[in-house]
């Protein structure tokens, strides 16, 4: 079972303030048709759905509490053929779902299935003879009994088709069943009557049922008055019958706690023919109704409390109605975008949750009872007008006579799975359910969760073709790929499988190690392989990561299945240059000695080796190598000359800045060497303190930038070496020195 991970749907419309309470999410997942009841109590709503798209007839629960987030989801798969979801019911200990089975054309199968609160079956019941029952509504009454129409269908020349009514015990066993034939009056014959919807009257302790006189099984082949006529009756606990005729063709049926609500068809034989209209009656029936025209067929919201609501299937509308059916408000659910499979229960505080598919989403969504709903644009618009029907009496008693039938000869346990014979006991409670992650770290040992270890049950798992009789093994999955787990439970009565597919992958792995950085600079890390998520001390980023100092650095990594985690040292050294600076300019001739930073040893001058300095007498350039501090290996590189110049000139050779600033608009934005008419440039380059080379040029005209590798080059100062010509002599020579760059 996959866990939902719910969406918002986030089209607030500009300047609409909704109430907090309500709420419209979206589920990560498709339900074709699902159906929608509000727990007694009103602190969550079950959903269910039967998916038959991709042919394994999966029933889908969910139930989720009043704020829209998903306490569980429940799938059950079914064996039999040609399943269909009928109704389904919250009682105060969980959750009844109706199926029927279409067989043939006059051949079908019927079940109920009670869930408890924490989607465990608790029984599961095939209802009437084999192949040869049809069922249309079920009901709870007070006191835990469930009430059932249905149709029995004509097995062979000496049976008879008859629509039926069965009581069944909170266990789901019989208790009564009856008949209803409908007697002729011209020539005393019987024909049966549909009961086409069920409504519990709590206050009263009756079922009101509706009754259908187009009966297609009939003992007689004229045509009578009573004939396309339809009734509303009221049953009581041992089955006493009363009913009326009524001038209208009942679609649907329901209840709320003062009213039942019913949407159908004006049969009166005038204008008003076949004309859509909705309808309040008193819940014990016995109070004239009002009945008013609508412009299309609108189905009514079963409702825990005394709210009026329709919804309009055309226009995609819910309206409110107070008790003389007159519009309080309207609001179109199509504002978010096109809706379909809508289904709507109203819970005891008036709160409507509703359930309907947008695009290729199903989302789940509460209205508040002022028609208010959040994250789409739900504005007021004018209610269409409802008048009143003309007639609104009963016609009159219904001849009709209701007779004891034999309960179904048959009462089986519906299983969800395919096995040989069927068991005439009944199951109380088996169930294989179990969770296990979908993706699974290759190596891993787990155990399932929410097994059912009831004793007596007989449990079996099946991995790779190894079976276990443990209740809940330790699983081990030592192969990648897509691995399926199978439990079987059964016992002496009953069995039942569940499957779960798993994705075993393999783990990822950090590849990074404890580095040192030479110089000051980022780290570019690496952190791993076969991730799809990479963490740096808690925070989600991505690979490589830049690192731009020293310290120990927790790592970790993670797939859908696996993570590993480990702790780094990253240490970056920032060294002092490794020749101390040379302050002064020299006259050509002079003998300098140099002297290397205390922090370096292993000094190679010119590819020669030196302990601690050394003498430069010449101007040319000379290059160099040392090791920063005895226990790296850090080398540093880079090129030195004395500064010089001709103490006996009148005039130096050239003009050259000590400052530049890179980012004004000054004319001192270049580093830029201007030699008097006695010299010649014949090149220029710029090193950092550590001996980087930033920039070079030939000849003159030309500058730096303040660019270092396609970045701005740090503040600071900088070495010029600049070779010339002097054209009075001529000889090479090197001028050096020093060049500020601010910022």
């Amino acid at each position: 079972m996959k866990r939902v991970t719910i969406l918002f749907i986030l089209l607030l419309s500009l300047g609409t303030v909704f109430s907090q309470g309500s709420f419209q999410k979206s589920l990560d997942v498709l339900l074709e048709a699902p159906l929608i009841r509000v727990a007694p109590d009103g602190k969550h709503f079950y959903l269910v759905n039967l998916d038959k798209t991709s042919g394994s007839k999966k029933i889908q629960i969910y139930k989720i509490d009043a704020q829209g987030n998903i306490i569980w989801q429940q799938e059950k798969f079914s064996a039999v053929e040609n399943i269909e979801l009928k109704a389904i019911a919250v009682v105060s200990d969980g959750l009844m779902i109706l199926l029927s089975a279409y067989v043939s054309e006059k051949q079908s199968n019927g079940f109920v299935l009670k869930f408890d609160t924490i989607g465990g079956i608790v029984w599961s019941r095939e209802i009437g003879t084999k192949n040869l029952t049809q069922l249309f509504d079920f009901q709870e009454d007070n006191t835990g009994s469930i009430w059932l129409s249905g149709l029995h269908f004509m097995q062979n020349a000496t049976d008879s088709s008859y629509y039926f009514l069965t009581k069944l015990s909170p266990e789901g066993l019989p208790i009564q069943s009856a008949q209803n034939t409908f007697n002729y009056l011209s020539n005393g014959l019987n024909a049966s009557c549909k009961y086409t919807d069920l409504s519990w009257d709590q206050k009263n302790g009756t079922l009101t049922y509706v009754e259908d006189f187009d009966c297609p099984f009939s003992n007689s082949g004229n045509v009578h008055f009573n004939r396309g006529r339809f009734a509303l009756g009221y049953c009581k606990q041992n089955f006493q019958f009363d009913e009326y005729f009524c001038d209208t063709q009942f679609s649907v049926l329901e209840n709320t706690q003062k009213f039942l609500i019913f949407s159908g068809y004006s049969t009166l034989v005038n204008q008003m023919k076949d004309k859509p209209l909705i309808g309040i009656i008193d819940a014990s029936g016995k109070q004239e109704k009002i009945a008013r025209l609508t412009p299309g067929l609108f189905v009514p919201i079963h409702s825990r409390s005394d709210d009026i609501v329709f919804y309009a299937k055309e226009d995609k509308t819910l309206t409110k109605f107070n008790d003389q059916l007159l519009p309080i408000w309207t609001i179109n659910l199509d504002n978010c975008s096109v809706t379909t499979a809508f289904n709507a229960d109203i819970a005891s505080d008036g709160m409507i949750y509703t359930v309907r598919n947008i695009n290729d989403k199903t989302v789940i969504a509460k209205v508040l009872p002022d028609g208010s709903l959040s994250a789409c644009n739900s504005y007021r618009r004018k209610s269409p007008e409802m008048p009143v029907r003309e007639k609104t009496n009963w016609v009159s008693l219904a001849p009709g006579g209701y007779i004891p039938v034999p309960m179904p000869d048959t009462i089986r346990a519906f299983t969800f799975i395919p096995k040989s014979g069927l068991s005439k006991d009944y199951c109380v409670r088996i169930d294989a359910y179990f969770e296990l992650p979908d993706t699974i770290c290759l190596g891993a040992r787990i155990k399932p969760a929410i097994v059912d270890t009831t004793p007596g049950n007989n449990n079996t798992w099946d991995i790779l073709n190894i079976q276990s009789d443990e209740n809940i093994p330790e699983i081990y999955f030592p192969d990648l790929g897509r691995i399926k787990v199978v439990h079987s439970v059964q016992n002496t009565i009953c069995s039942d499988v569940e499957s779960r597919f798993v994705q075993v992958v393999e783990a990822p792995q950090i590849t990074a190690q404890d580095t040192l950085v030479c110089g000051p600079g980022i780290l570019s890390l690496d952190i791993g392989k076969n991730a799809t998520a990479f963490y740096l001390d808690g925070d989600l980023v991505s690979s490589p990561v830049m690192i731009g100092q020293s310290g120990i650095y927790s790592l970790e990594v993670e797939n859908k299945g696996c993570n590993e985690k480990k702790d780094i040292e990253v240490k970056i050294v920032e060294f002092p240059p490794a020749i101390n600076a040379i302050d002064s300019t020299y006259c050509f001739g002079d003998t300098v000695r140099v002297a290397l930073n205390n922090s370096f040893d292993a000094v190679f001058w010119d590819n020669k080796p030196f302990q601690d300095s050394f003498v430069i007498i010449d101007a040319n350039t000379h290059s160099y190598r040392a090791r920063y501090k005895p226990d790296t290996i850090c080398m540093v590189s880079g090129a030195l000359s004395v500064p010089r110049k001709r103490c006996n000139a009148a005039d130096d050779f050239m003009f050259i800045p000590n400052v530049f600033k890179p980012d004004s608009q000054e004319e001192n934005h270049l580093f830029q060497v201007f030699p008097k008419a006695s010299a010649q440039i014949l090149g220029v380059k710029i090193f950092d303190r550590w001996g980087n080379l930033c920039a070079q040029w030939a000849g003159a005209g030309l500058g730096w930038d303040g660019t270092f590798r396609g970045q701005k080059a740090a503040p600071g100062i900088y070495t010029y070496f600049i070779e010339y010509l002097d054209l009075s002599n001529p000889v090479r020579a090197i001028l050096s020195g020093t060049v500020l760059l601010v910022r």
